[in-house]
C-alpha cells in the first residue's frame, strides 16, 4: 500500500479515494454536495481535531483524539461495505470502502505502536490526558452520528440502484 501526498491510496494496483471515485460513492447513497451545507457535528468533528492539532499544549490529547479516529474508521467502513453489498450498489462503492478498511488499519496500528505506546512508555502520567483526548474524539463523533441518524430517519427514499 502507497500513501500519496495528495491523499490518495493505491493498494493491489489500484488506485482509491480519488475524487471520481468518492463521486461514485457519494452518487450511489444519492448524496449531492450542497454548498454551506456542513452541519454542527460536522464542524464540532472537524473543529476539535483543528483545535488539537494547532496548539501544542494539546499535543496529548490530539494523540488520543486521533488514535481512537483511526480505530474506529475500519469498522465503520466494514458495516458500509456490508450495506453496499445487501444494498446492491455499485462494486465500486464496496471498494472505496475496502481501501478504507485496509489503509486505517493500517494507520490505527501505527498510532498505537509508533505514538501512544512510546509516549505512554517515556511518561505514564500522559495517560489519563490521552484517554480524555479519545473520549473528547468519542463525543464529538457520537454528536455527529446523531445527527446523521436523525436527519436519515426522516428520509423516505431508496438509494438508487444504477451504477
Amino acid at each position: 500500500m502507497i500513501f500519496r501526498l495528495d491523499g490518495n491510496v493505491v493498494a493491489n494496483n489500484t488506485y482509491y479515494h480519488n475524487e471520481t471515485e468518492f463521486q461514485k460513492t457519494r452518487g450511489a447513497f444519492c448524496m449531492r454536495p450542497v454548498a454551506g451545507a456542513l452541519c454542527a457535528g460536522a464542524l464540532g468533528c472537524g473543529n476539535l481535531l483543528y483545535l488539537l492539532s494547532k496548539h501544542r499544549c494539546y499535543a496529548d490529547l490530539a494523540v488520543g483524539a486521533l488514535a481512537v479516529t483511526e480505530l474506529a474508521v475500519p469498522k465503520r467502513f466494514e458495516r458500509i461495505m456490508r450495506a453496499t453489498r445487501r444494498l446492491g450498489l455499485p462494486p465500486e462503492v464496496a471498494a472505496y470502502c475496502a481501501a478504507h478498511v485496509e489503509a486505517d488499519g493500517d494507520h490505527a496500528a501505527g498510532w498505537l505502536s509508533g505514538v501512544v505506546a512510546p509516549r505512554v512508555h517515556a511518561d505514564p502520567r500522559v495517560v489519563p490526558v490521552i484517554a480524555t483526548g479519545v473520549m473528547l474524539r468519542l463525543e464529538t463523533s457520537n454528536a455527529y452520528c446523531d445527527q446523521i441518524f436523525g436527519a436519515l430517519r426522516g428520509l423516505q427514499t431508496r438509494p438508487r440502484l444504477t451504477s
